[in-house]
């Protein structure tokens, strides 16, 4: 549904994006992460057309582009029903969808008040929301769970997850919450520069990495072949192969309880970036 080819972006002697390639398909979710100024809102606004590129070619094949981009706002003096009806264009196909996010979301309440009158939480996920409005073929979300609070960014990655499994969904994270939580592409910029396009469950199969947050600080016993680092009530485990049960089965015995574990993609990533930055 995407290619791209040789993509450059420069803005003055800045280069935020160099020489990028990249194909997306007609659904699933793809994740571009990167530190801030690695490239990824610019590669959102490229794609929308909502800048131009210095060089190489985007090519779309699709109608309809919905998006979000971190920092704008709705009409503050209207209402976010208002809002909704403009971003839809008075489609009332679109406009019915949009409500049927905000009802799912447990959200309706929000309709009927002035942008002015919301939080920055609600105000933020209001926009998302109407982002998703008419279900266009491709989705782009720029940071759309930065700064919301825990509630409303877990119904905003609920719907994000659901709405890959039928559609093109491209969104941009400094952080990699979303990549720990769902399954799809993740697509690392450094720099402007392509570093990692990988699937994330073959990233996390690939590369034995764990990370366990404990009730409280513990001291681990070495473990051949385990590598560790220890920051307060987490530890971050590198192996070479499947030991994560011998892990867990060794907290368990040291009497150790934990609030969660799992792969940890942040780790990965960023030892990928440290590895280039080195060469």
């Amino acid at each position: 549904m995407i290619e791209i080819a040789g993509l450059t972006k420069r803005y003055g002697k800045i280069t935020a994006l160099d020489n990028v390639g990249l194909k997306f398909g007609e659904k699933g979710l793809n994740l571009i992460a990167g530190a801030n100024g690695a490239g990824k809102t610019t590669m959102l606004l490229l794609i929308a057309g909502l800048i131009r590129q210095s060089a190489g070619k985007i090519r779309i094949r699709s109608k309809k582009i919905g998006m979000y981009v971190q920092g704008a706002s709705l009409c503050q003096n209207r209402t976010v029903r208002e809002n909704l009806m403009l971003y839809s264009r008075h489609d009332l196909l679109a406009y019915k969808s949009g409500l049927t996010y905000f009802e799912s979301a447990g959200l309706s309440q929000l309709l009927d008040k002035k942008v002015h009158e919301l939080s920055s939480s609600c105000d933020k996920a209001s926009y998302v929301l109407i982002a998703f409005s008419g279900e266009p073929d491709i989705l782009l979300l720029d940071e759309p769970i930065a700064g919301l609070d825990p509630v409303l960014a877990d119904k905003i990655i609920h719907f994000i997850k659901d709405y890959a499994k039928k559609k093109l969904l491209i969104m941009s994270s400094q952080s990699l919450r979303m990549a720990n939580l769902a399954s799809g592409r993740i697509i690392v910029l450094h720099n402007g520069l392509v570093v990692l396009d990988s699937d994330i469950t073959k990233l996390r199969d690939e590369n034995h990495t764990m990370r366990v947050v404990m009730e409280k600080a513990g001291h681990i016993v070495k473990i051949p072949g385990v590598f560790f680092c220890v920051n307060g009530n987490t530890i971050v485990f590198k192996y070479k192969k499947d030991l994560s049960s011998k892990i867990i089965g060794l907290l368990a015995h040291k009497g150790i309880k934990w609030l969660s574990k799992g792969n940890d993609i942040e780790q990965i990533v960023a030892e990928i970036i440290r590895k280039r930055e080195n060469t």
